[in-house]
């Protein structure tokens, strides 16, 4: 009724180009609403110890195991 997907969409290309919230945030943001995109982004950049820590959410539980082994393994290389 609402074109909900097209929403989703719209708010996970404004949070992609134009967010200035802290990667922290948005790395939060995309996994609660599932925004791949904003996900990959997020992890992309990661190289160091200190750049996993810094989005990684103060409760690690909340991580779904799928995204904990995306992170392990994106730490491997």
């Amino acid at each position: 009724m609402y074109a909900t997907p097209m929403v989703v969409r719209k708010c996970e290309e404004y949070l992609l180009e134009k967010s200035r919230k802290a990667s922290k945030k948005l790395f939060e943001l995309a996994l609660r609403y599932n925004l791949n995109c904003l996900k990959e982004k997020c992890m992309s950049g990661m190289e160091t110890l200190a750049d996993f820590q810094s989005i990684l959410p103060e409760d690690i539980q909340t991580c779904s195991p799928s995204v904990i082994a995306e992170l392990l393994e994106k730490s491997r290389h």
